[in-house]
């Protein structure tokens, strides 16, 4: 599977889980202002209340094992998701769509567009800020 692949699947699945974005408590925020906001789920018919990530929600509905936001390589892995493409779909997940670039961090478009997408598939895309509305390329 690949990661537009997957956009597709999450999209079917949505409704399964309550979606919502969750601080990141994890790690001091560096130089960011505000904390990484993370697209996290929980299930509407699991008691507990696991939190999955997008790949861990989409593995727990095709395959009936249910992988903590932590453990997304395995569930990755289980939905034969290429390895590269679930890199970034966490990374997107997780905030982070920056990157150094020389001297400067600036963002990773291909990273900020997969995070749009990752946001519309599960109905949150009016809930994510813009990191720097006031950030230009030199």
């Amino acid at each position: 599977m690949i990661a537009s692949e997957f956009i597709i699947e999450l999209m079917e699945v949505r409704t399964l889980f309550e979606w919502k974005l969750v601080p990141d408590a994890s790690i001091t925020p560096e130089r960011r202002a505000r904390a990484r906001l993370h697209i996290r789920a929980t299930s509407k018919d699991v008691v507990g209340g696991v939190q999955f990530d997008p790949i861990g929600a989409v593995c727990y509905v095709r395959t009936g094992l249910a992988f903590g936001d932590v453990s997304w390589m395995e569930a990755a892995r289980a939905l034969d998701l290429v390895e590269a493409d679930a890199w970034q779909i966490m990374a997107a997940s997780n905030d982070l769509t920056w990157r150094q670039v020389g001297e400067i961090r600036g963002p990773h478009p291909q990273l900020r567009a997969l995070r749009s997408e990752l946001a519309a598939a599960v109905g949150l895309e009016n809930q994510i800020p813009d990191p720097d509305p006031g950030f230009v390329w030199l």
